[in-house]
Order: structure tokens, then sequence, then C-alpha cells
């Protein structure tokens, strides 16, 4: 065996084992991150793998790994399929999301429970300036319903599965732009809204997670972002 094939990545499995052992570091990357709790592990939890968090991460490898499967799927069972696939993906996570949503404040309704941590935003470190993250107990059903189905509310913790559902549905239309030979195009068209929404910070959507993950330009929230942010949710 030469060095060459030495290195070379050898494995009977049909899973990429180099994808899942990133999926797992990532995944302490976001448990990490999520308990928002100082500690060694914390030390390397935020940003310290050059601009890449954990929720960078998992985007990046959700995409990988979304093309490294669609493109066999597609030649195995056609284009089509492989659109419906990514769209019934999508409307799996929306449901998802939805139950997650309304289930929370079932739960604080039960003795014992406490959902403060999910139904409130705080400023890092300031924790007594906490925001409700759902309508006032004022609001009525359907002021519920209409916001949950527009994922206008919710954990923040959990927000970003929106963002997943927006871009699996919208993934299609990046598949075509490849197979038709339009890589270019869709390259420039792609960096020109997030270099534009930079200045402009444009949201696409009134879902919750724009605030945290703009769908056109993903960065984090400025200072007017984050008063928006507090407007939006008294």
């Amino acid at each position: 065996m030469d060095k060459k094939d030495f290195l070379a990545y050898q494995s009977s499995d049909k899973r990429d084992l180099r994808l899942d052992f990133m999926r797992g570091l990532i995944m302490l990357y976001v448990v990490v991150v999520h308990f928002e709790f100082a500690s060694l592990f914390s030390l390397f939890a935020w940003g310290r793998l050059g601009i890449v968090s954990s929720a960078e991460g998992f985007v990046l490898l959700s995409g990988l790994v979304l093309g490294l499967v669609n493109r066999n799927y597609t030649q195995n069972f056609g284009l089509s399929q492989s659109i419906k696939k990514l769209w019934l993906r999508a409307f799996k996570l929306y449901k998802v999301n939805l139950f997650v949503i309304l289930t929370i404040p079932l739960l604080g309704l039960l003795p014992l429970v406490n959902t403060f941590d999910v139904t409130h935003w705080w400023v890092p470190a300031l924790r007594s300036q906490a925001y409700y993250l759902y309508p006032s107990d004022s609001q009525s059903l359907w002021v519920w319903l209409w916001q949950a189905i527009a994922l206008k509310i919710g954990p923040h913790q959990f927000q970003i599965i929106g963002l997943y559902v927006i871009l699996l549905g919208l993934a299609p239309i990046a598949i075509i732009a490849i197979i038709k030979g339009h890589l270019r195009w869709l390259l420039l068209l792609s960096w020109t809204l997030y270099v534009v929404n930079l200045f402009f910070n444009f949201r696409v959507t009134s879902a919750r997670f724009e605030f945290g993950f703009p769908l056109l330009s993903w960065r984090p929230p400025s200072s007017n972002t984050l008063c928006s942010f507090h407007s939006s949710i008294i």
C-alpha cells in the first residue's frame, strides 16, 4: 500500500464516518452554546473555529449532506421525485416546529414545570431584561394560532428550524439551476442578495428566526435588529 492509498478515506459502510464525526462535534457545540453556562467547553464553542459556530456548522453540514444524497437520489428516481422528497421533508420540519411552539405554553400550565428559559429571550449575562416570546394572555386564540402558523413565536433555542424549512423549500431552485448548468448565475445571485442585504437588513418573512438568522444575509443581529425584536414581542 503506497502513501496515497494509506491516507485515503476507506470504509465499507455506506455512511461517511467523517461527516458523522463532524455532526457529533457540532452537536456538542450546540449543547454547550445553548446551556449558556461558562465551562471549559464554552472556551471552544463560541466562534473559536474561525467564523464557524454551532449553527453555521450544522447548516453547512446539512447542505453538504443534502447535496451528496440528493444527487444519487435524483439520478435513481428523477428530478420530480427528488423535489417532492425535499418538500415533504420541509413540511415535516414545519409540523415539528409548530408542535414545539404550541406545546411549550401548555407544559407551562402544569404545576412544578418552569418554562421560563424557553418562553423568554434575555440580553446575554443580563437575565433581568427578559422578553416574553409568546403573545400576551389577553390575545385571542386566533392570534396565537396565526402567529404560530407564521412562525412568529416560539423558543429562540429552536428558531433555526424555521430557517431549515425555508431553505429546504427553496433548495429545488438551486438544484434545477445546477442541473441546467447555471451554477455561476446561481452563485452570482446568491452573493448579490447577501451583500445587498448586509446594508439594507431586509427580512423576507415575518418569522421569528429572521431576527437571529436573516434568510438573505445570515449574520449576528445588530443593535437595531435587537430593538426591532424587542418592539415586536411587546
